[in-house]
């Protein structure tokens, strides 16, 4: 496993490290604030899967009706499907964690 730090756009280091194969598995986590940084982020998303079968795992708090990010990943030519959080949650912790976590999503995006 390889964690490291990116600067959203700057796609040239993700393919010196990953290849053309790029990773099977991409994670982020809140990574979508300003609606200007969606395209960079989701260019990094797809420099870093490459081109073998890859997924992108993205955590997103829709903060603003308005703002969403499926335009830009149509644009991308990818799809999201979202993960229900209770997939990760026990019985315990299900109540509590259904009021703070409410406006989070969990989803997987994948080439269309």
């Amino acid at each position: 496993v390889r964690v490291a730090e990116h600067r959203w756009g700057d796609v040239a280091p993700l393919r010196e490290v990953l290849g053309d194969a790029g990773a099977e598995v991409v994670l982020a986590a809140d990574i979508f604030f300003s609606s200007v940084d969606y395209e960079d982020a989701i260019c990094s998303a797809v420099a870093a899967m490459g081109t073998g079968p890859s997924r992108f795992l993205v955590a997103y708090e829709n903060r603003v009706a308005t703002r969403e990010i499926h335009y830009v990943l149509q644009k991308w030519g990818l799809t999201a499907r979202m993960i229900p959080l209770e997939t990760f949650l026990s019985a315990e912790d299900d109540e509590e964690a259904s009021s703070d976590f409410s406006s989070i999503a969990l989803f997987e995006v994948t080439r269309a």
